[in-house]
């Protein structure tokens, strides 16, 4: 989360506890005006304040679920793989650097790979995409094994020896599917304390 995001979300927390606050406040004048027979206007006011407080955050989770996450890269790398279907511009290189936290990809053979991803790096000839690769984040080496293990099981190639590996060296295997060229790989860093999970997707005829 940015800093942006942060602000935002400590703004709504003040709310929700300013609501909260106000309801209970105006409760307790409920109860103390209605001993003494007074109109109940404080009973309206405090279910207002409380429903407002409980409604919001509730409103804002339904909401949620039904706009699409703007950090989904949604790709078609059958045919012609075009570019246009890539959010920003391009970068120095053709290099094409997404930020984005979770991947939906149809593949050359028809599948698709759906996954939760840290970053997403695609170089381009200007109008096609030639490679794709995925990253995860730096993680312990087990779990970005395991991460890199569930990326090849869904374009069906082997992770032979991942498991074997000492857990402090980098590690990759290179398969060719005859659509595209596949290369998991397991990258140590920190000293070999942590690792990351990579996938590249060479495409056959970029």
């Amino acid at each position: 989360m940015g800093a942006g995001g942060a602000v935002v979300l400590l703004l709504f927390l003040a709310l929700e506890a300013c609501l909260f606050l106000a309801g209970i406040a105006s409760g307790i004048v409920w109860m103390v005006t209605r001993r003494r027979g007074q109109p109940e206007a404080w009973r309206w006011l405090t279910i207002g304040f409380l429903g407002v407080a409980i409604a919001l955050p509730a409103g804002l989770f339904v909401y949620g679920s039904f706009v699409d996450d703007p950090d989904v890269l949604e790709l078609d790398l059958r045919g012609a793989r075009s570019t246009s279907q890539l959010p920003g511009e391009e970068g120095e290189g053709g290099f094409w650097d997404v930020d984005s936290d979770r991947v939906d990809l149809r593949l050359p053979d028809g599948r698709r790979l759906r996954s939760r991803v840290d970053g997403t790096l695609l170089t381009v000839d200007g109008t096609h995409v030639e490679t794709l690769t995925v990253r995860g984040p730096a993680e312990r080496p087990k779990a970005a094994a395991e991460r890199t293990r569930r990326w090849a099981h869904a374009v069906r190639v082997p992770v032979r020896g991942i498991d074997e590996r000492p857990r402090s060296r980098d590690w990759k295997l290179e398969t060719n599917t005859g659509d595209m060229r596949v290369e998991p790989s397991v990258q140590a860093v920190d000293g070999g304390r942590l690792a990351i999970a990579r996938l590249e997707l060479t495409f056959d005829g970029a």
